[in-house]
């Protein structure tokens, strides 16, 4: 979480920002989540902590508990997958490294996530003890399309608009310069400029460049065909493809967790400069979320996966109709009226034990003042 004013407590740090924003000092939260995805334990720590070197202090906090650690690949180092073997913890990952192109061969089991998206899954060959599966979506290969597909564009016009430069009167053509800004462009795009081969030809006897030469290599391909799979490791070599999937995608409600109280329940920014302001400001987030995921489970009592955002969007629709009746020069009376409930909100007043009829709601009230907006 980002500050954006001046003071500065000890918790306010410069540090590596996700919402890159290094120009503000940060606070980090560590959250810890159970299976049902309720938070467990919470632990503030300056901005400039490190993320793997906090699995430490989560796992002294367990009290001598043996779950399953389910981690993303910024935490899955290598010290700590040693150190969890050495607790004797079971524990699931996302693979730091490049993830390899997809299978050839047939997978080895097809289903279906939460919402209905169908995942292929390959057992590939265990290395150590560990057990490794392949996973690819549709879904996400999409997604990753987009994205991907999009630096991609960004950084080929670039590269073309410095090459059209170069026989442009008042552009940048000096060989030496052409070649800092052409680093300078791979170092901005660099997670798709490895997948290209830039090249600047210098004019023969000038000290001008004549062309920049932008092709594909191999890993162009590979990426593309890379980009809706990934591998998961574990300790757990007698589980089946499917519960080591099912099991590792807990760590999406987590990811979800986060989201919810980013954009939601206003966890960003930070207005607070005193450490003391700024622990409760992210106490109360947490409870607030405790709320919010409460609904969320009791929904899925009832087949609806639906995040906290899109819930907020649809409780939005309704509406409640107030009409003010006047009695005296200072009294009037209230009719609340509520809309009928669409099928939706039916099902989800019925999840949460609400009352589902349409009923007018008659009150008296003092006389709003002329020119009222509810006049």
């Amino acid at each position: 979480m980002f500050y954006t004013g001046r003071k500065k407590g000890e918790l306010l740090r410069h540090g590596r920002s996700k919402e890159k924003r290094s120009d503000c000092p940060l606070v980090t939260l560590a959250l810890m989540i159970d299976a049902s995805g309720f938070p467990r334990t919470a632990e503030i720590l300056p901005g400039n902590a490190s993320e793997p070197a906090t699995l430490h202090q989560a796992i002294a906090q367990l009290n001598g508990a043996k779950p399953t650690v389910i981690m993303d690949a910024g935490i899955a180092t290598e010290a700590n997958l040693a150190y969890l073997n050495e607790q004797d913890l079971d524990w699931i990952c996302v693979q730091r490294t490049k993830t390899p192109p997809v299978p050839k061969d047939a997978p080895d089991q097809v289903f279906k996530t939460a919402s209905d998206v169908d995942v292929r899954a390959w057992a590939l060959p265990d290395e150590g003890g560990e057990r490794r599966v392949y996973l690819h979506s549709e879904a996400r290969q999409a997604v990753s399309n987009q994205i991907v597909g999009a630096k991609r564009v960004k950084f080929e016009e670039a590269i073309a608009h410095l090459n059209a430069g170069l026989a442009q009167p008042r552009r940048l053509k000096n060989f030496d310069k052409v070649q800092i800004r052409v680093g300078r462009l791979i170092e901005k795009y660099k997670q798709v400029a490895y997948q290209y081969d830039v090249k600047v030809t210098r004019k023969a006897g000038s000290t001008h460049a004549e062309k920049i030469r932008l092709t594909q290599k191999p890993a162009y391909e590979a990426c593309t065909e890379a980009l809706g799979g990934y591998v998961l490791r574990t300790s757990h070599a007698e589980w089946s493809v499917k519960k080591i999937a099912q099991t590792c995608w807990q760590l999406g409600e987590i990811e979800r967790t986060f989201r919810t109280m980013k954009s939601d329940l206003g966890l960003r920014p930070i207005y607070h400069s005193r450490d003391l302001r700024i622990e409760a400001h992210l106490f109360l987030s947490i409870l607030a979320f405790h709320a919010a995921h409460l609904i969320r489970s009791r929904l899925r009592t009832v087949d609806i996966h639906s995040s906290w955002g899109t819930l907020k969007v649809k409780r939005n629709q309704m509406h409640r109709v107030t009409t003010v009746l006047p009695q005296n020069a200072t009294h009037c009376t209230l009719l609340k009226k509520d809309q009928d409930l669409k099928p939706f909100h039916r099902k989800v007043f019925r999840a949460m034990g609400l009352k589902t009829g349409t009923y007018t709601r008659r009150m008296k009230a003092r006389r709003p003042a002329k020119g009222h907006a509810n006049m």
